[in-house]
Parts: C-alpha cells; structure tokens; sequence
C-alpha cells in the first residue's frame, strides 16, 4: 500500500516524489491485547515498526489516529456490565475524543429495535497512538465475549 494526497505522484516503490511522503504496510502486524481482570491498565504495544515510511529529506513523522465518521461507528462489540451498569448489553461506538478513539456503550434499542450511538455513554475503552507509533488500549468496562465460560475469548474490532 502506498499512500500521498490524492495527486498520483507517488510510486509503488515506497519512494516520495515531488515531496510527498511514501507509506507501506508491511505484511505482519502487531497485536495488541487487554486483559479484563486488569481493567485499569493501559497495554501498549509500538505500531510504527509496520510501516516502511520515507518521508524524503528533513521530514518527520507523526502518528495519529481517526475515524471516517464523527457520529459514531459500530466497533462490533458490545457492553457486557451488569444489568445495574449504563449502558449494558448495547453495542460500543467509537468516537474521536481528543487525539482518541473512545468506545461508549450506545443507547439499547427497546423491543428488539436497534442500538443508537451516544456520545455520553458510558466509555468502556479508550484507544490512543502517540506521535512515535506507540499505540495505547485502556480498558474501562466489560466487553462481551462469544464464549462466556472461557476467560480468555478473544475479541477483535469490527474491520473497516
């Protein structure tokens, strides 16, 4: 993948042309994973080694994060806290917040209706990347897992 502003002035080789930056994925990324017994803690894994960035001479670079929309996106996962806990069993949609992505726990839909979005609900996690590619997840509630009897089950964001 390689990635300018729009113009077509970038190669396929990863090498800027006419001043703009060249950005290649590479084929293996990291993961990063939470751990729901330790809510408060934040994991932190370094993303900025899956790019091959050239940038061209004197140029620096910055990561950060975004979303496509601003009305909040269905993340795929959904709010396990108890039923006295705002916002349980609703789907979480991430939202920017101050340089973050924040998952909220969504309004859930009465009678089978669907979940809405809501910008104050309960934040259940925040995702944020510092400008050296250093991604940072903070877990702040429950999410549901497919398997409820295994500790373990994996849960991913939706693609996209």
């Amino acid at each position: 993948m390689t990635t300018n502003s729009g113009n077509g002035n970038t190669g396929n080789n990863g090498t800027a042309r006419n001043g703009l930056p060249a950005i290649i994925a590479t084929v293996s990324a990291d993961v990063l994973e939470v751990d729901e017994s330790a809510r408060a803690t934040e994991a932190t894994a370094n993303f900025a080694d899956n790019f091959t960035v050239n940038a061209g001479t004197g140029a620096t670079v910055s990561y950060a994060l975004s979303l496509a929309s601003h009305t909040g996106v269905d993340s795929g996962l959904v709010h396990s806290g108890d039923d006295r806990d705002a916002g349980s069993g609703a789907k979480i949609y991430l939202f920017e917040e101050n340089g973050k992505i924040v998952g909220r726990a969504g309004n859930k839909g009465a009678d089978g209706a669907a979940d809405t979005p809501n910008t104050s609900g309960r934040i259940v996690f925040e995702v944020s990347v510092d400008a050296s590619g250093v991604v940072a997840v903070k877990l702040r509630s429950g999410v549901k897992h497919n398997d409820p009897n295994d500790p373990d089950d994996v849960v991913s964001l939706a693609a996209g």
